[in-house]
């Protein structure tokens, strides 16, 4: 069945892509669908190819024809009964404006068919008034109009609104599936461990291979190693904690440039969390596992405190944990 489903539309969304249409062909569509999972999984296609096969007059099993006059105006992006919103180029939230246009026109006849459909991506950036007007329409939606909605950060997304919605969550592919689809994408070998980096996230991934940015995780995963078996041995080697954390703060202020502040932060996160899962799997494991749970406590609150205060310094703030933990 999967191989009737909209051609291009990236593998692990086939399922979900499927499960939609069903629910569309059996009258059971919900008014409102919630699609949300982690950054990356090409949600915003998703959104778009069901969009367009809940617009089309004449669809073919699963698939939208391609064909017809409500197909041809969706591909050129002027489909008169279709509304996506997104935050506008200068913006970086969702207004109320945006909102309010939408669900003005959709209250109206739909000008190609009674079908009309409002795509919202990123949720989560709604302003406080845009959600307001948006859960107004989402509590009294007219008849034949479908909200598609779109978010990696559901636990953003107002409570009043997401309790209303179908909610459908997207999930990350299988590790080797992954892997072997980015190889074959990109003609360069990625193994699942590699994934783990960007939470498992295609696209995210996909990026990083695009912009090489795997040889600098490989570069700060090193570093990291190295300042942790330098801090398991401090007793014999003081010097030693001092260079490892400058190599590894030198190889962070280059990722910081693709990553951000919090992100470098977040990086280290998940290679402490997976080099601790090791840990657990081997016998007499190479890192003393109170290393790992000391770091990574630290990077917990590390992150917190940059959260709260997006002015400080990261790789101040980390140089500082080293040395608190390198004198415990």
């Amino acid at each position: 069945m999967e191989s009737n489903v909209e051609p291009g539309l990236y593998p692990w969304l086939r399922a979900d892509y499927i499960q939609l249409v069903d629910q569309l062909s059996a009258g059971k569509l919900h008014h409102a669908t919630l699609l949300h999972g982690v950054a990356g999984l090409g949600k915003r296609q998703l959104i778009k190819r069901f969009a367009q096969r809940v617009t089309c007059s004449q669809p073919v099993a699963n698939k939208a024809c391609g064909q017809c006059k409500s197909c041809l105006l969706f591909q050129a992006g002027s489909h008169p009964d279709h509304y996506f919103i997104a935050p506008l180029n200068d913006k970086k939230q969702i207004s109320i404006d945006q909102i309010r246009y939408a669900t003005s026109k959709v209250n109206e006849t739909g000008l190609i068919s009674t079908v009309r459909v409002i795509s919202i991506e990123q949720l989560d950036l709604l302003t406080e008034s845009a959600a307001n007007a948006l859960l107004k329409a989402l509590e009294e939606p007219p008849q034949g109009v479908y909200f598609l909605l779109a978010s990696a950060q559901l636990n953003h997304v107002p409570a009043t609104i997401a309790s209303r919605c179908y909610k459908l969550n997207i999930k990350t592919p299988n590790p080797q599936r992954l892997a072997a689809w980015l190889t074959k994408k990109t003609n360069v070998a990625v193994t699942p461990q590699q994934l783990f980096s960007f939470e498992n996230s295609p696209l995210r991934n996909l990026t990083a291979i695009e912009e090489g940015t795997y040889q600098q995780i490989a570069q700060v995963e090193h570093c990291y190693i190295e300042l942790i078996t330098s801090l398991a041995q401090r007793s014999n080697q003081p010097d030693v904690i001092a260079l490892a954390t400058r190599d590894l703060v030198n190889q962070l202020e280059i990722a910081q440039d693709s990553f951000g502040g919090v992100e470098v932060i977040r990086l280290l996160q998940l290679i402490n969390q997976r080099l601790i899962k090791e840990n657990v799997a081997q016998g007499e494991p190479s890192v003393k596992p109170d290393t790992l749970l000391k770091l990574s406590a630290g990077l917990v609150t590390l992150k917190e405190m940059i959260n709260k205060t997006p002015s400080i310094n990261p790789l101040l703030q980390l140089q500082q944990l080293i040395v608190e933990l390198s004198l415990k």
